[in-house]
């Protein structure tokens, strides 16, 4: 019924199959969360340190790369936030959107995004393989020319993204 659709399907090859994937435009892969005061840019700079994290999927892939990380579940976010501030865990991994909106309000200043989102993770448009190739096209070529004259970046800082 339609050209094409936003989705948060991530592309693996088995789905390229079926659809056609846009280039990513808003990342929403887990982040590394931490304490406001830690000095921590990346999540390599966490060997050995104890992170909390919400599901298995997320395990395995802070398993995959940082083999030497300890890890703990947390039954929340608020559960997994509260336990960075009192120092139970030294970092969480958090999906992006649900991070940045905890931050926001009844985290700020207390807890920050460490790293980058560690997968990717995110919203892309999606059309049926062999379809509409030409929205994806003129969609990748939109997303492209916003990156490359600064609007995609203002409009992520407008809406607390960045």
């Amino acid at each position: 019924h339609y050209e094409g659709m936003l989705s948060s399907i991530t592309p693996r090859v088995f789905m390229e199959t079926v659809y056609e994937f846009s280039d990513l435009y808003l990342n929403t892969g887990p982040v590394l969360v931490v304490r406001s005061d830690l000095k921590v840019s990346s999540l390599g700079e966490m060997q050995t340190r104890e992170i909390g994290v919400d599901s298995i999927q997320t395990e395995a892939l802070l398993i995959e790369l940082y083999p030497n990380v300890i890890v703990h579940y947390y039954d929340t976010i608020p559960d997994g936030l509260n336990d960075v501030i009192a120092e139970r865990f030294d970092g969480v991994l958090v999906d992006y959107l649900a991070a940045s909106s905890y931050i926001r309000d009844l985290y700020y200043g207390k807890v920050k995004i460490a790293s980058p989102p560690l997968n990717d993770r995110g919203l892309r448009l999606l059309t049926l393989h062999g379809e509409n190739l030409e929205l994806v096209k003129v969609f990748n070529r939109g997303l492209s020319k916003l990156q490359d004259n600064g609007t995609y970046e203002k409009l992520l800082k407008k809406w607390n993204l960045y």
